[in-house]
């Protein structure tokens, strides 16, 4: 009779461990899982520059918001910025480009162009192509071998100082879904769904909220499906 008991007592103990251990285990699980850290380099369209709240109406944080807060977006958008290194605002200096070099993210989204396109950088255009690679390479060595998505450069609306054109990003658009596909990196067109639509727009240059919104959906589908 003591040996039943015995042997009753020493299945509970059993199970009662188990069931603790397995507990703990999904309680550590559960809680070790962290966001899909995603990083969006660019210039002041990345940024969210005249946008009334760039810090909710801007496409990275759209795209935060998209996903539930379940990625955490770090938006390293310099206005002015440019991918050409003799440009007036090379991205390869600016201390934003230089600390997401040190991070470990698990996706890139890069954008750039539109600021290569002006009068003053226009006339080291035939570096563009050397400059925008050599920055998707840099990118691919990351430790974390981010995947990574290359955005095409968005349609200008109009006439805009500087020298900025639809005519010379539509130009440089060829070339970045060339580069895109050289380097195995996916590329996404933006450029299509906001074409010929000025309502999409704040300035014929920059996106408003709703134009940020596309984008952003762009960007979370072929992050889902890719």
């Amino acid at each position: 009779m003591k040996s039943k008991i015995k042997y009753k007592h020493f299945l509970l103990v059993i199970l009662f461990g188990a069931f603790v251990a397995y507990s703990l285990n999904s309680y550590w699980r559960m809680h070790s899982i962290q966001p899909m850290q995603i990083v969006c380099i660019g210039d002041s369209i990345t940024s969210g520059f005249r946008l009334p709240d760039p810090k909710k109406s801007s496409f990275p944080s759209q795209l935060e918001s998209m996903s539930g807060n379940k990625w955490n977006i770090i938006n390293a958008g310099v206005p002015g910025a440019t991918a050409i290194k003799k440009g007036d605002i090379p991205i390869w200096t600016q201390g934003a480009f230089l600390e997401i070099m040190e991070t470990t993210p698990e996706v890139v989204i890069f954008m750039l162009g539109t600021n290569d396109t002006k009068d003053c950088n226009w006339q080291h255009r035939d570096t563009f192509v050397a400059d925008y690679s050599e920055i998707i390479q840099r990118l691919k060595k990351l430790p974390s071998e981010p995947k990574i998505f290359v955005l095409s450069i968005p349609p200008v609306i109009g006439e805009i100082t500087s020298g900025i054109s639809d005519e010379r990003a539509v130009e440089l658009t060829r070339d970045v879904k060339g580069i895109a596909e050289e380097n195995g990196v996916h590329y996404l067109d933006i450029s299509t769904p906001l074409s010929d639509k000025p309502q999409l727009f704040l300035d014929g240059l920059h996106p408003n909220e709703r134009g940020d919104g596309i984008i952003a959906k762009i960007i979370m589908d072929a992050i889902i499906n890719s």
